[in-house]
């Protein structure tokens, strides 16, 4: 489901007036109440970020035209971070370098130091805000910023399996690491937009097995 605004202008106007939720109308067979969702916010047809949300209520009765017909939305209370993001670039305190939205999910993943002078356990990690360029890696991993590391991601489904790929840190804290993907060429790079592109498909279809629906 999408949440559409015509440009920047129309974002920021939402932001200030909605109460942590959003209404959606035209979405075909409407989730069950109190269902988790998943929000795509666009902005001149461009995707820009997701929200996450549960189902409040259904709007529109079973006579009126599907058009007439939706949901309310209450955003969960841990979307603060995401909405003070979206909420900086409507105002322009934030320069839109992000190429994309990241899909708020939490997947087991695997990352290892990529360094053959020495030898270096797996640790465990878990990859979330995953997009076609990098993700945020939740791990105990320490790893100075511009190492390069292997990340493996499990989908948790057979039909996509897992993401194999070298990541360069580009972000290093307590919590973990922000990687972003390095292909070593054309074919690798199609192989993780393809990866990528087809979880978000699975996400968005059922986000509830994929995504955090705490708060």
């Amino acid at each position: 489901m999408a949440i559409d605004f015509p440009d920047w202008a129309a974002l920021l106007g939402f932001l200030q007036t909605a109460e942590r939720g959003a209404r959606c109308f035209d979405i075909g067979k409407p989730p069950s109440l109190g269902q988790f969702v998943l929000l795509e916010v666009r902005v001149g047809g461009v995707a820009r970020e997701y929200l996450r949300g549960r189902v409040t209520s259904l709007l529109g009765g079973v006579d009126d035209p599907e058009w007439m017909r939706g949901i309310e939305v209450h955003f969960l209370g841990t979307e603060g971070p995401r909405l003070g993001y979206l909420d900086r670039l409507a105002t322009g305190r934030l320069e839109q370098v992000r190429r994309e939205p990241r899909l708020p999910v939490r997947l087991r993943a695997v990352v290892t130091i990529d360094d053959e002078s020495s030898t270096h356990a797996d640790a465990s990690a878990l990859a979330e805000d995953i997009g076609r360029w990098g993700a945020f890696l939740r791990t105990s991993l320490r790893v100075a910023v511009d190492a390069h590391v292997w990340v493996v991601v499990s989908s948790g489904t057979p039909r996509l399996g897992e993401l194999r790929i070298r990541a360069r840190v580009a972000w290093a804290g307590t919590e973990g690491l922000g990687v972003s993907f390095v292909p070593f060429n054309e074919t690798e790079c199609g192989h993780v937009i393809a990866w990528v592109d087809a979880l978000t498909d699975a996400v968005l279809e059922d986000p509830g097995s994929f995504c955090l629906a705490d708060g």
